[in-house]
């Protein structure tokens, strides 16, 4: 009997030792597990952080490229409200000279002083030849008569 004996209390002992293990297993893979999951989640927030801070800087230059380009576009604006001025000034300046010139044509002397009055201040407008022909008509005009008292004074 002896020998039925130890088996049969050789197999308990096996039993528990079997749980134990399983057990000191288990605990062990749910720590492990555990450890994972603790290292995955901090690597997806330091991500998160370092994502968040990149999109922050990119956000940034963004504004700082949008504030530039529109003071570039408030500048060509400003350009072109210039050179639109500054073309009509001139088409005026030569509208101005081919009055003056059909009106000294005609022999209109009152159209063509007045003509090259307002011509005048526009005369930065024209080219060389424009220059040059509103020069050959103010050589035209009469020239202010000069009382005696004007001529006495030094």
């Amino acid at each position: 009997m002896s020998k039925n004996q130890t088996p049969t209390a050789e197999k308990p002992q096996t039993a528990e030792q079997n749980a134990g293990l399983s057990r000191k297993k288990r605990d062990a893979l749910v720590t492990y597990l555990a450890a994972l999951f603790a290292i995955a989640f901090l690597f997806v927030a330091l991500s998160m952080i370092i994502e968040n801070h990149n999109l922050k800087a990119d956000n940034e230059n963004f504004s700082n490229s949008s504030a530039t380009a529109l003071e570039r576009a408030e500048a060509l604006q400003n350009e072109n409200r210039e050179l639109l001025s500054k073309a009509e000034d001139t088409r005026t300046a030569y509208d101005l000279l081919m009055q003056a010139q059909e009106a000294d044509r005609k022999r209109k002397t009152e159209d063509f002083e007045d003509a090259m009055t307002q011509l005048a201040p526009l005369t930065e407008n024209l080219s060389e030849e424009g220059l040059a022909i509103y020069q050959k008509l103010a050589a035209k005009l009469p020239q202010p008569e000069t009382t005696q008292e004007e001529t006495t004074q030094p």
